[in-house]
């Protein structure tokens, strides 16, 4: 879009809503989620944080972030590896994660 083609001027700015921004660690905890519920990581899995900054083209903070929430969830283990989940959490997950999906 060209500076000429935006119609909307002075007053018309202020009355734009203001888009939702998203923290990146908010970013990577979804991904990592989808990664365990798809079955990408598995139960076992060690984390390499490395691997995982290279592949998701994050830097070591966001991604660390990520991971103590995870972490807190039960997800993971404080090591950085993929617990098993049992039957009942990962239905729970499930449920949170596609409620989420629907809000």
């Amino acid at each position: 879009m060209q500076d000429s083609e935006l119609s909307i001027t002075g007053e018309g700015v202020k009355q734009l809503p203001r888009l939702a921004r998203q923290r990146l660690h908010d970013t990577v905890i979804e991904h990592l989620r989808s990664f365990i519920i798809e079955g990408t990581l598995g139960a076992g899995t060690k984390l390499n944080e490395r691997e995982l900054c290279e592949t998701l083209g994050i830097s070591r903070t966001p991604l660390r972030e990520a991971l103590k929430v995870l972490a807190a969830e039960g997800l993971i283990d404080g090591g950085g590896i993929w617990a098993e989940l049992s039957d009942d959490q990962l239905r729970r997950d499930l449920r949170a994660f596609f409620a989420r999906l629907t809000l």
